[in-house]
Formats: C-alpha cells, structure tokens, sequence
C-alpha cells in the first residue's frame, strides 16, 4: 500500500486514488478515481477503500498527474522498476473504462457521508451512509436480523431504481448501530420499517438530498419494489420508539397510521414523495411560519435551533 500525504501539487495537478493487485509480473487496475479535496472526505474514503481492498488481497495507491491514465501509468512504472522486469505492465483484466477516460475530473466530489435516524419495535437506530467511487457494491450492516440482509437489499435497490432516482457506480455502505449503548439485541420486530431511513440516507450521501435534510425527523416504512410504502408491523410501537427516544417528526405510510402524543406524523405514499418532502423541508415543527405548502425549500429547524429566516 502506498498513499502519500494529500497535499496542494505545484504543478496543479489532481490526486488520484489508485486501487488493484500487484501480480508480480504485473497490475491489475481494479479502479482510479480523483481523491477528495477536502482533508477531511480524503480521510474517511481511503479508510472505506482499505478496508474494502485489504479484504479483496489488493492494494490502494495514490499519484499526483493531470488525468487518471497518467497517474495509473506514473504508478505502474514506478512497480516496473522495483520488479526489475521490463514487460512489466498492466495485465489484460484490468479495468481500464475510468484510465482512458480523457475528460478532467468532475468538479462535484463523488464521495458522501450522512446520518439518519431509524426506529424499530424495540429500539431506535443512527444510520450512515457512505459512499465512495468504484465497483458497484451496496452492503448493510447491523440489521436486527441478519439473515434478512439480502432482502432488504434487493428491497431498497430495486425501490430507487423503480422509482427513476437511478443506482449510483459506486460503493455504498449503510451501518445501523442502537442510539441506546444499552440495547445488545432486537427481536427483529418492525425490521422492515428500517427499509425508507436506509434508502434516504442512502441517497443523501450519493447526493440526491442535502445532509439538512434529514434533520429533525425519522423516516419509518417498508419499500415495495415498486418504490411504494407499507407500514411494517408494529408500526405503532416503533413510533412509540421514536417519540420515547426524542424525535417530534417522522415520515410514515399512510396507512394503519396510529396517533402518539407529542408525535408530528407527516405521510407518504412513496419513496419519491418521500423524497419530495424531505427536499422541501416539510419536516419542520409545526410552528415555524414557512412550513406552509407553498414553502420554499430552506435549512430546516430543529427543536433547538431556527432556520435563518425564522430567526429574522
């Protein structure tokens, strides 16, 4: 493995993040795509990448260069010297779609991290999502009941590109861990209600929602295939979960929708009217004095802090 400090090239030339497998009597290019710029995104996506690689026996480099094929090849030569062998190159199953891309790198950073909340029958979950560039994977982690992964998976992904929001080239992990460090198991109960604050965040971190818009609210509802939402069992008693661990709003179907002191319920049909609300901010309390129909979209409140225009 060989990544450099990150740091502002002289000559004006943009950091490359280089993942494949040095074979011995040559690379194996698996991806290469632009790092972040931000300090803080390059962080959090190599430590996703080297996680990833690691586990795939690969390895993860980075170059400074002008384009991602001139930074694969500054790399490869650097591997021809230290091997010794001059037919040293890059093997023919190499992935080779991003080095002969010759347009520059997008201005708009292909890399994102958000948080969601989530609730179940038993407990309430903070979800994040990341994601970063390279081969189309989608993996969740920390589901009440792991057996049910792959169906919510397929639930998920088929909703978003059912729903015409299309499926991002990327690498995308969704964790779910307990808001209470107390929790050690859920009966499982509701678990598909996880479905929706997995999709949305999901979303938000490809950056189809800005991370403002899931303040302040917890989406719960299960995803047909389709993109529709079905309230999942227990839909009272993971609401009930949600009020007791603080949240005043969620996003719910709109059916066998039961009413919980001290609870804002606000309904879709959805996945995209899901998404359609959440873009618009109609999430906000009941007092704010934009959160009217005709509202335009603005930085939500939030029980501790109004949005700018409130506050003026």
């Amino acid at each position: 493995m060989s990544i450099r400090p990150s740091a502002q090239n002289l000559f004006g030339n943009r950091e490359f993040i280089i993942i494949g497998q040095d074979t011995g009597v040559g690379y194996c290019l698996w991806e290469v795509a632009p790092a972040p710029l931000d300090p803080v995104k390059r962080a959090v996506a190599l430590e996703e990448i080297e996680y990833d690689t690691y586990d795939a026996s690969g390895s993860v480099h980075t170059e400074f260069a002008p384009s991602a094929g001139v930074a694969v090849n500054q790399l490869v030569a650097a591997l021809r010297e230290r091997s010794g062998s001059e037919s040293y190159g890059l093997t023919p199953d190499s992935q080779l779609d991003s080095y002969l891309d010759a347009a520059p790198p997008p201005v708009a950073e292909p890399y994102g991290r958000a948080y969601s909340r989530a609730a179940t029958a038993r407990t309430t979950y903070r979800v994040k999502a990341s994601s970063v560039p390279g081969r189309s994977r989608f993996n969740v982690d920390g589901l009440p009941l792991r057996r049910f992964s792959h169906e919510t998976r397929d639930r998920v992904r088929a909703a978003i590109v059912n729903s015409g929001l299309g499926w991002p080239a990327a690498n995308i992990l969704v964790n779910l861990s307990p808001e209470d460090i107390h929790v050690t198991s859920d009966s499982g109960a509701g678990a598909s209600g996880l479905d929706l604050p997995i999709a949305v965040s999901l979303l938000t971190a490809i950056g189809h929602l800005s991370s403002s818009s899931l303040v302040g609210v917890t989406p719960i509802g299960e995803l047909g295939l389709d993109g529709g939402l079905r309230a999942p069992s227990s839909m009272g008693s993971s609401m009930a979960a949600a009020s007791a661990s603080g949240a005043t709003t969620v996003i719910v179907p709109p059916d066998a929708v039961p009413s919980v002191r001290g609870l804002r319920i606000i309904t879709a049909a959805s996945l995209t009217e899901a998404v359609g609300l959440l873009a618009a901010h109609r999430h906000h309390p009941e007092g704010c004095a934009h959160c009217g129909d005709e509202a335009p979209a603005h930085h939500p409140c939030t029980p501790q802090a109004l949005c700018p225009s409130c506050r003026g």
